[in-house]
């Protein structure tokens, strides 16, 4: 394989990983993914500052177990070729096929005859219960409402009953064809129908389009909330922090702009705002708010504000990475209370939910030390470092290079 390739193939296994977990791969996991596929043998993989036997004993064999466990395949040093390849190229297809189906789609949306259906990532959320097209969100893209079924619902809602002794429906007749009625009343009747329901419209036109800028502003402010969003993810949070204040101004009550919003201010470190907004999420609904406000309380060190709220939360969440972050995050809670035996429950809890995700194994092991169970310590340390694609958190940064020395350490006292 030339280099451009083997490079492609190194992103498509991160992206893979990415979608699957949240996570990205490690640099030193790419490194060994790059030397593989360029033949080299598990003696000659190295990294920089690492020792060779480690290399070798615990991060190669990791790097296959979670390629194992996005794929769905066994992959092993021998196979992960053909195993990346063939995936690959079924995404490809199955992108192109995506692409098609999109461009029929608004083409016929264009028509005037179709309405848009697609598997696309950016889905929609609402709190209609009666809109058939809400889907479940992207974790930052919420949007707020089904339009199209607000204005539905309102306009079914007033059922106009015609006064004229004919049916209610109006049939349009030519000139010529009216003059020559042989029954006056039934045309009279005709042209009453139609004033009335002329009448009806007029009356009725502020409302009309007192929903249709009602309609506009949600509808531009979830596109301002998407535009956050995509800005977010590529890092550029400034832009990302207009279009969460955008969306605001046009919808207040957007809970997941002042979730978004809330991220944003995280991220910043601006834990004061990012409480706020995270409360105004909660109020809102959005039951993940509950989880990352209650990690906020644990870097404040308000642990006993943490356990209470993931108390409330764990309850409405039924998303199975939702409740295993809770779980986790009400570990870590107990454990910095120092109650060890609740702390280990809830982190093996976790760990039944999601057992593709690092930081629980790192609780895990640090509340085995307290306990004194240096053996099954480093069986987490190992998890939590094998786990561990990328760093998502400040905290979990510290905890992966814990684990790092820990297992170093245990290679050198061998």
């Amino acid at each position: 394989m030339n280099t451009d390739d083997i490079s492609k193939l190194i992103g498509f296994a991160d992206r893979l990983v990415d979608e699957k977990t949240g996570q990205h791969l490690e640099t030193i996991q790419k490194d060994i993914l790059r030397q593989t596929l360029t033949g080299k043998k598990l003696s000659a993989i190295h990294f920089p500052g690492y020792e060779n036997s480690y290399v070798q004993r615990f991060c190669a064999p990791r790097l296959w177990e979670r390629l194992s466990v996005v794929t769905g395949e066994k992959v092993r040093k021998k196979t992960v070729l053909e195993v990346l390849t063939r995936l690959q190229s079924q995404q490809e297809r199955s992108t192109d096929e995506l692409k098609n189906q999109l461009g029929n789609n608004i083409k016929n949306e264009l028509n005037g005859h179709a309405t848009f259906n697609s598997s696309a990532r950016w889905v929609s959320y609402c709190n209609n219960p009666n809109c058939s097209n809400c889907q479940n969100p992207h974790h930052l893209n919420f949007c707020q409402e089904c339009n199209t079924s607000l204005l539905t619902e309102h306009l079914e809602s007033k059922k106009v009953e015609d006064t004229s002794p004919k049916s209610n429906s109006v049939e349009f007749q030519s000139s010529s064809e009216t003059s020559d009625s042989e029954n006056p009343d039934e045309s009279k009747s005709n042209t009453y129908s139609l004033l009335s329901s002329m009448n009806f419209i007029q009356s009725g036109m502020p409302l009309l389009l007192s929903v249709g800028v009602i309609g506009c502003s949600f509808t531009f402010s979830w596109l301002a909330n998407w535009y956050g969003v995509i800005n977010h993810l590529a890092g550029k949070l400034p832009n990302a922090q207009l279009g969460y204040f955008v969306a605001l101004k046009l919808n207040p009550n957007s809970a997941a702009a002042h979730y978004n919003q809330a991220t944003a201010y995280e991220d910043q470190q601006n834990y004061k705002d990012a409480h706020s907004e995270y409360q105004l999420a909660i109020e809102g609904g959005v039951i993940e708010a509950y989880n990352n406000q209650a990690r906020l309380y644990i870097l404040q060190r308000n642990y006993d504000s943490a356990v209470s709220l993931l108390r409330i939360g764990l309850p409405l969440a039924k998303n199975e990475r939702v409740r295993a972050d809770m779980y986790k995050n009400r570990g870590w809670a107990r454990l910095m209370q120092g109650r060890l035996t609740e702390a280990k429950l809830d982190l093996t809890q976790a760990i039944e939910l999601k057992s593709d995700r690092a930081p629980a194994y790192c609780l895990l092991a640090q509340v085995l030390e307290r306990e004194g169970n240096k053996k099954g310590a480093l069986v987490e340390w190992e998890n939590c470092l094998g786990f561990a694609y990328s760093s998502n958190t400040i905290e979990e940064d510290k905890w992966v290079n814990l684990a790092r020395q820990r297992l170093e350490a245990e290679v050198v006292h061998r």
